[in-house]
């Protein structure tokens, strides 16, 4: 990936796709870092790379192919240097903020001289932010995130390799779907009840009802490597 800068941030529709441009992925040793339901490390390991993937709650079963751990990202239970790149795919922000440097220096101690981080990180702006920020505000998360990033890098712990913004889709089919999804995360401050919900529902009409429950949400990608 060239480092210019994109004049306007381009539409990505399938995630593998961008990290199979950024990073060899068949054959290679990865580790994806907050790995949730496992999905994206299922698929990778389908692409032919060896994956490990560490969830913060217990390691959800992903498949036969991919080894799934318990861990934390400020204290990672890994070897040093045993892995070709690290994906953190919208994982940094949910580390805690006085954890994320010790989260990113983890990172490059388990990264292979040359090994790359990509980090996959939502921009919190857009439409449906405006609508998530009354019961979710992740802004004051993901500014810490990026921050951290760069300190990472200005302390030479990692190398800038590129920087740029994209574009993906997310859509509900009604506030329904919205409530099932959004609604019940694990990680929500308080109950979306009562008057919360209400006025989440008012926002839904106004703001996602017009444009049929669909959004397109900035993204940013850093990649970063290990001297």
């Amino acid at each position: 990936m060239a480092s210019a800068p994109d004049l306007a941030p381009s539409l990505v529709t399938d995630e593998l796709d961008l990290i199979r441009r950024a990073l060899p992925v068949a054959g290679a040793d990865l580790l994806d870092l907050g790995c949730g339901d496992g999905a994206m490390a299922r698929r990778l390991a389908e692409a032919g790379a060896r994956v490990t993937a560490v969830e913060v709650s217990a390691a959800p079963v992903i498949d036969a192919a991919v080894t799934a751990i318990e861990g934390r990202a400020e204290a990672l239970p890994l070897a040093d240097a045993a892995f070709d790149a690290v994906l953190m795919l919208k994982s940094l922000h949910h580390v805690p903020i006085a954890g994320m440097e010790a989260g990113l220096r983890e990172v490059a101690r388990v990264l292979r001289p040359g090994g790359l981080l990509f980090c996959w990180e939502p921009v919190f702006a857009g439409p449906l932010n405006d609508i998530m920020r009354l019961f979710h505000d992740e802004q004051p998360q993901r500014a810490a995130a990026l921050a951290a990033l760069h300190r990472i890098i200005a302390e030479g712990t990692l190398e800038f390799v590129d920087e740029r913004l994209f574009r993906t889709r997310i859509g509900f089919a009604d506030f329904a779907d919205f409530d099932r999804r959004m609604l019940h995360l694990p990680d929500l401050p308080q109950p979306v009840e009562g008057a919360l919900l209400d006025q989440v529902r008012q926002a839904w009409d106004r703001i996602a009802a017009p444009r049929g429950g669909q959004f397109e949400r900035l993204m940013r990608l850093t990649l970063a490597r290990r001297p």
